[in-house]
């Protein structure tokens, strides 16, 4: 065995107090960011709430700065062992289903480079940890190639609870069954058999005839599919009113559109009384307070960092998706994270991070603001079109149809052809459960 030393040049990214905190306060959303300052400002005695225009903070800075004293210290410990902001959250409340997997998503092997586009996954998921948007969706939304896709969406079902990141009913089923080892059983057989409506109906006697099975054996399939949970999202739910405080407001002004940035941190400035505590104590005593000042300009610089971002963001938005603005939802055009991210002279993961969780007041409503990025699912007359542009279009259709009569989707396909989108029936009846939007025959009962 031969053992030698050599040495060799790399380049590593690490990731420094300060810029974790710049990425934290990025990620929050506003009436997260308000919860947290006000912890911020108990925290740190040089932070408080006042009206008024702030004082001149590096002046503040250039006063402790003199011989003798730890000027340009990093902050103290306790900062930089700030938790993430959901595990804060997490000490104080039950974990939401998206807090819950991303502990999880820390925690595991998942690639760095995967991690962005799990947690674009984990952003997509509804109410029953089902996936909201299509694997072609995902890839031109991310614009990632299909094989990275996959490896994302494969992280992401690994994951608790299982059968979370499913496309449906069936797929969330067969992905438990999986996690169980009986990916190959009379069960999943069922399911792959598209049999569920008989087990509903209770046809017990054409299951037995379509799986070749004896009624044990499908007594035996019936149980384990009982055990196994439709909804593993359902856990975290919660019946409490949830309150959203926009983000950003985007409003109507004559011929022009005017982004204002919600500032929850309006007011928050550095004390004053800092100069008597410095006056009255020793090196100590200055050396906890250069400390804490740090800790606050850095804090107050990530505020003001996230609202030039969001403020950016919004005015592009505004431009990008312009007909939305003016004609409502139907116009919103195909738009990537990447693309914006090259407008904005960022990495794709900031878009990500400044657009998660996060609300825009527009004057047709209020929309999250990863709904301004609409993969591109159909091209008509030489034009991308955005998935939800092709979903309004078919909730018009039917809230147009003949009472008594309802289209089907079939014919809601064929309609959506003549006016030139290209669309499968499936995809239609895909798109119409999306929006809770029963089948033609339960809607005829109505």
């Amino acid at each position: 065995m031969n053992l030698q030393l050599s040495t060799q040049l790399k380049q590593q990214l690490t990731l420094t107090p300060a810029l974790c905190q710049s990425l934290a306060v990025l990620q929050m959303a506003a009436l997260e960011l308000e919860q947290n300052l006000q912890q911020q400002a108990e925290e740190n005695p040089l932070l408080e709430w006042e009206e008024g225009a702030p004082p001149d903070y590096e002046a503040l800075a250039r006063y402790l700065d003199t011989p003798g004293t730890a000027a340009g210290t990093a902050p103290t410990g306790d900062d930089e062992e700030m938790p993430p902001p959901w595990e804060r959250a997490a000490a104080e409340q039950a974990l939401t289903l998206g807090a819950f997997l991303e502990k999880q998503l820390v925690e595991s092997g998942c690639p760095q480079e995967l991690k962005p586009l799990v947690r674009f996954f984990i952003g997509c998921l509804d109410e029953r940890g089902y996936l909201t948007v299509s694997m072609e969706e995902a890839s031109a939304c991310l614009e990632r190639d299909a094989e990275e896709v996959q490896a994302a969406l494969f992280w992401l079902q690994s994951l608790e609870p299982a059968g979370v990141g499913a496309f449906g009913l069936e797929n969330c089923l067969l992905l438990q069954l999986q996690r169980q080892g009986a990916g190959v059983s009379l069960a999943a057989t069922l399911i792959e058999k598209e049999l569920l409506e008989d087990v509903a109906q209770g046809r017990w006697k054409r299951l037995t005839q379509a799986l070749s099975c004896t009624q044990e054996e499908l007594d035996a399939a019936l149980h384990r599919l009982r055990s196994l949970d439709p909804r593993p999202g359902r856990a975290f739910a919660t019946t409490e009113t949830v309150y959203v405080l926009p983000d950003v407001r985007i409003e109507r002004q004559g011929d022009e559109f005017r982004v204002e940035v919600a500032m929850p941190w309006k007011g928050l400035t550095i004390s004053q009384e800092y100069r008597k505590m410095v006056s009255g104590g020793g090196a100590a005593v200055k050396e906890f307070v250069q400390g804490r000042l740090n800790a606050a300009l850095q804090l107050l610089k990530s505020l003001d960092q996230r609202r030039q971002t969001l403020q950016t963001l919004a005015e592009i938005l505004v431009q990008r998706q312009e007909d939305f603005f003016l004609r409502g939802r139907r116009h919103m055009k195909p738009l990537s994270m990447r693309q914006m991210a090259d407008e904005l002279g960022v990495h794709e993961s900031t878009v990500s991070r400044t657009v998660a969780g996060k609300y825009a007041l527009t004057p047709h409503g209020l929309l999250p603001l990863r709904d301004f990025f609409p993969a591109a699912a159909f091209a008509v007359g030489g034009e991308n079109v955005a998935a939800d542009g092709v979903k309004e279009r078919i909730r018009v259709l039917i809230q147009e149809e003949p009472q008594g009569e309802p289209l089907s989707d079939q014919k809601l396909c064929e309609m959506l052809s003549e006016e030139g989108i290209p669309i499968s029936r499936r995809t239609v009846a895909k798109y119409r459960e999306e929006m809770h939007i029963p089948s033609s025959s339960k809607r005829k009962r109505r």
